[in-house]
């Protein structure tokens, strides 16, 4: 995939290029005027070059970014998360696999102190925002996570559902201190455990949206629609970031191969290795804007909430 630092480097080059130039008339001309007016060129040139080379320096920093997971429970230790340290681990070394493009990297040691319990009925009862006592769980959830300042902090919680049983999903916000997380065997995707899971959550987490803004169940739907949205295409667009494309996501086809889809004569390739997509894939990756996105978003975080960014 295309190097989101190759714009700094070429940006580098032009100006050295226009320094070179510079010097080449500073040699030739014997007027003094045009030379102090060379010089000072050459100067704002080499300043421009200092700036753009500290944002390429930052751009080629790897992050080393520590999590705290925190295994829940009810109070009375009942409806614990179904999770363990091995699969933790692989749960991160998935996220690690998609977003070392963007030389982002999560540290988990499951010999370590980064895993605890904790029995809280009312944060291992959070599901998602729909909640009816979804305030109360979010503030609990965020002063539990403020302490431990530096890490992001994933909840695995039992998230018990109105007709009984745990809650398979997950989520998180760039509004939220933290990630929530179901226990690992609960969850499937196209018949299988979804290992990619984390990775997609904790691009939340990143700031990143998805790729789609609606989840339609077939082509009908999708067709019946994108002719409601006038056949703009621009309408699919989840995230406003124009590496990734307007994405129609359609249950109907989320398991399979398919990399297009047709809708009212219009085409649409679909970005299934996003892992901000719904689209089925083991082969999971980010573009270059959202490594941008997601890193600018790891220092605020790294600023305003003391997170460890370290390389």
């Amino acid at each position: 995939m295309p190097d989101e630092c190759q714009p700094l480097r070429d940006q580098i080059a032009q100006l050295r290029d226009e320094v070179q130039d510079l010097e080449a008339e500073l040699r030739a001309t014997t007027d003094l005027f045009e030379k102090r007016t060379i010089r000072a060129a050459i100067a704002m040139l080499g300043r421009e070059i200092s700036r753009v080379q500290i944002e390429l320096n930052e751009c080629l920093r790897s992050y080393a970014v520590p999590i705290h997971a925190i295994q829940l429970a009810n109070d009375d230790g009942g409806h614990a998360a179904d999770i363990t340290l091995e699969q933790v681990s692989q749960w991160v070394d998935k996220a690690n696999e998609v977003y070392s493009v963007g030389r982002i990297r999560f540290l988990f040691d499951p010999n370590g102190p980064e895993f605890s319990r904790l029995n809280n009925t009312l944060i291992n009862n959070m599901v998602d925002s729909r909640d009816p006592n979804w305030v109360e769980e979010r503030d609990a959830a965020l002063a539990v996570a403020a302490g431990y300042r530096g890490k992001v902090v994933v909840f695995f919680r039992y998230g018990e559902q109105p007709g009984g049983g745990p809650t398979s999903e997950g989520f998180s916000g760039g509004d939220l201190n933290f990630v929530a997380m179901p226990g690992f065997g609960v969850t499937s995707v196209c018949g299988q455990q979804n290992i990619g899971l984390f990775a997609h959550e904790v691009g939340h987490y990143m700031d990143l949206s998805h790729t789609f803004r609606y989840a339609m169940d077939t082509i009908n739907d999708a067709e019946i629609i994108f002719g409601l949205l006038g056949n703009d295409p621009a309408a699919f667009d989840g995230d406003g970031l124009s590496d990734t494309p307007p994405d129609p996501f359609i249950s109907q086809l989320g398991c399979g191969s398919t990399t297009s889809v047709t809708l009212n004569g219009v085409l649409f390739t679909l970005p299934r290795n996003n892992i901000m997509s719904y689209w089925f894939s083991l082969d999971k990756t980010v573009t270059p804007q959202q490594i941008a996105r997601a890193r600018q978003k790891l220092r605020d975080r790294a600023t305003s909430e003391g997170l460890i960014i370290g390389g």
